[in-house]
């Protein structure tokens, strides 16, 4: 489907390192170890790890907090941040590991769930 719709990636499990002819990012998503293993085994570039805090997204889960987000990151490669960020906490995470952050209401003036 991505290749139909000319995307420069995936998002996803795909179950092989190559999710595509002419595709050029591969991502995942992870909440805990294992699924992380799964992803890197999977062959992605980039995995989106959350929730790092509390968030309207994940209502009721358990967040990470950056202790656990950090040793989770710690000494791999492309893990993103996700869930209850803003700048100031990409910040202290960028610290603990964290490759990058993304966020949907710190760009929109909504205030995280707290």
């Amino acid at each position: 489907m991505a290749i139909g719709w000319r995307a420069d990636g995936v998002h996803g499990a795909t179950g092989h390192k190559n999710p595509g002819r002419g595709l050029m990012l591969h991502t995942a998503s992870a909440h805990d170890a294992r699924e992380i293993r799964k992803a890197e085994l999977g062959g992605a570039d980039l995995i989106f790890l959350s929730p790092v805090f509390a968030t309207r997204s994940h209502l009721g889960d358990r967040p990470l907090g950056p202790l656990r987000f950090g040793l989770l990151a710690r000494g791999r490669k492309g893990i993103v941040a996700l869930g209850g960020m803003d700048i100031r906490r990409a910040r202290r995470l960028q610290a603990l590991g964290a490759y990058g952050w993304a966020a949907i209401d710190a760009w929109t003036g909504i205030s995280p769930a707290h």
